[in-house]
């Protein structure tokens, strides 16, 4: 799509949940408030027709609705390998619950294509920029690249490992990270796993040369040792080089 010079828009569902239909009615009492300045109304009940938030349904019945719209009303086809991305010959459509990427071959398919989903019935708003998504950082560059970063994340992650005030440094990983059994069991000064994950979803989406580190890491997430925790410990220890 960027070699192709594709248009790209970002679009994020007004009240999506509520847009689907519910497949027999819900009945609820009336608000409080609202009996208590409609008395006259005290034995009446409300009758719910479209989905609610809350609702363990929800989600899954948003999701129909909109898959329904857009393979019968835009000739979209769901993917095979991911039920949230929808492709056809001039445009790819990924969606994440209630927001959703666009990348269109030309302005005036994307633009066909949003005024397609609006008439099938959706209200949304577009981010014009396109300047973020899910927390990912897009930029885009003068000579039509984008570059996508999570520096939020990536702060997050600093401050929870304690290396806020730390200076940046190339420091690759050397060579397999070892058991260290004779070494102290990680202080607990921040949570392992949690910061863990939140290093696999940075490697993921934007920083796939800390994939191995990652996965070295990973491997001791039960019972995690300090080498094994600590950012700043001498690498050469782990070789055995005095």
């Amino acid at each position: 799509g960027v070699i192709d010079d594709w248009k790209t828009a970002s679009i994020d569902f007004k009240s999506a949940f509520t847009q689907a239909q519910l497949p027999e009615p819900i009945y609820l009492e009336l608000p409080p408030g609202y009996q208590k300045a409609n008395p006259e109304l005290s034995d009446h009940v409300m009758k719910i027709k479209t989905s609610l938030y809350g609702d363990q349904r929800a989600a899954n019945l948003w999701y129909n609705k909109i898959r329904k719209s857009l393979e019968e009303k835009l000739n979209f086809k769901c993917s095979e390998y991911d039920p949230c991305l929808f492709i056809r010959d001039d445009c790819i459509l990924c969606l994440y619950v209630d927001d959703a990427i666009l990348h269109a071959r030309s302005e005036e398919v994307l633009t066909n294509v949003l005024a397609a989903i609006k008439e099938a019935g959706y209200a949304y708003s577009r981010d014009e920029t396109f300047s973020s998504y899910l927390g990912v950082l897009v930029e885009h560059l003068p000579d039509g690249t984008k570059k996508l970063s999570q520096p939020g994340l990536a702060q997050q992650l600093l401050d929870v490992m304690g290396l806020a005030n730390c200076n940046p440094s190339k420091t690759p990983i050397a060579g397999p990270l070892f058991s260290h059994l004779d070494s102290e069991l990680h202080d607990g000064s921040f949570n392992y796993r949690s910061a863990l994950g939140m290093l696999m979803y940075l490697t993921n989406n934007t920083r796939p040369e800390c994939a191995y580190a990652v996965n070295m890491c990973a491997q001791y997430s039960i019972e995690p040792r300090k080498p094994q925790a600590l950012a700043n410990y001498d690498p050469r220890e782990t070789c055995g080089i005095p």
